[in-house]
């Protein structure tokens, strides 16, 4: 379960270990948190944030990385997750911590006036699952109220792309490291940047909505979606703590990379996945896309890219609901990074895209 944060309020002191809830004043979670170990909130999603404000000449944070650093490829060292940090709005450094507990500086020598921080997980959820310790404030911790005053939020459920699996790739050569990902540059987080609004980024790279990259017809994002952490299936996530008014759905790439699926196995799975997102935002906006990845001529002879566009077009229609609607992202062209995936070009070509096409159907201005 994830729900409303609550850990002790130690008293304030020179360097002050932030544990502190939404409700009383301390660090806003955005993204999908489990709150059963009160140690702390663990997390895995892509793009995961927290943000807080203090008064003081700098912070650190504590946490406990869950997950042993993999090897993702032959001559490849072992890495883990990975994070955006960025003070008073500025440009974001990097994070990389070592596995289990540790506490790393994310800004000295501030002004000894009011900042921000807030830091971001660019790893997908398979790298790693971490737990968030604490800030050390190096003056007074503040009061964090949300870091977006208007009131806008939006889901994604993806995949790869979603995730920004090789966005940071100079070419499609590189195969998939944590460096070379990062959730802040894929569209779904660009998107939010745009129209101002939270976002929630549940994506996992080789998952389907049928069936998986493996060919795999279990633990496809029909079923990951509704945990707080993937990789468990007893953190059931509470819906009703942040309904967005947008959600994106971009699944099929990976069922079809294959070959093509049976129409109506497909069919019925995403309907399913539409049906629970529906129950779950009764009145959320639902936006089923599909690209930039796919084509006609791969798998050869296949028709990849037009059968997919038939299957969830039925989807879409047979849903008889008028807030849920198509939108296809084109095929990409020479802009990619790491195997073949969406370059920065293409992701924010794609948030331009699904930005314009959701300020149509809500009215948001910025």
């Amino acid at each position: 379960m994830a729900c409303g944060l609550s850990y002790p309020r130690p008293a304030a002191t020179l360097a002050t270990v932030a544990h502190l809830s939404q409700a009383d004043g301390g660090p806003y979670f955005l993204g999908r948190f489990d709150t059963t170990d009160p140690n702390g909130p663990r997390f895995a999603w892509s793009g995961s944030s927290i943000f807080a404000r203090f008064t003081g000449t700098g912070i650190s944070v504590t946490l406990n990385e869950l997950t042993q650093p993999t090897s993702f490829g032959a001559g490849q060292e072992a890495e883990g997750n990975e994070y955006d940090v960025v003070i008073d709005g500025g440009k974001p450094t990097l994070l990389a911590p070592h596995f289990g507990r540790g506490t790393y500086l994310l800004a000295g020598g501030l002004s000894s006036t009011s900042h921000s921080v807030m830091l971001t997980k660019r790893t997908e959820a398979f790298v790693g699952t971490a737990q968030f310790l604490g800030f050390t404030v190096q003056g007074e911790p503040l009061a964090a109220p949300r870091p977006l005053m208007v009131d806008r939020r939006i889901e994604i459920i993806g995949d790869s792309i979603s995730c920004g699996y090789g966005v940071l790739g100079v070419n499609s050569d590189c195969h998939f490291s944590p460096a070379t990902q990062n959730a802040a540059q894929a569209y779904g987080y660009l998107v939010a940047q745009q129209l101002q609004a939270e976002v929630h980024d549940n994506c996992w790279s080789g998952k389907g909505v049928y069936r998986n990259i493996d060919n795999s017809s279990t633990n496809t994002m029909l079923d990951l979606w509704q945990l707080s952490l993937p990789g468990d299936i007893k953190t059931t996530w509470e819906f009703s703590t942040w309904q967005p008014q947008v959600v994106v759905i971009n699944l099929g790439t990976n069922d079809f990379s294959q070959s093509v699926p049976d129409a109506l196995a497909f069919e019925d799975a995403y309907r399913r996945l539409v049906a629970q997102v529906r129950e779950k935002y009764p009145n959320a906006l639902i936006f089923c896309a599909l690209g930039p990845l796919m084509s006609d001529t791969y798998p050869v002879g296949q028709k990849a890219l037009s059968t997919a566009r038939k299957y969830i077009r039925s989807v879409v229609k047979s849903s008889r609901d008028a807030k849920v609607f198509f939108i296809e992202f084109p095929m990409q062209g020479t802009e990619v990074g790491c195997g073949y995936h969406p370059n920065v070009d293409t992701q924010a070509a794609m948030a331009a895209q699904l930005a314009k096409a959701i300020r149509a159907k809500t009215g948001w201005t910025k």
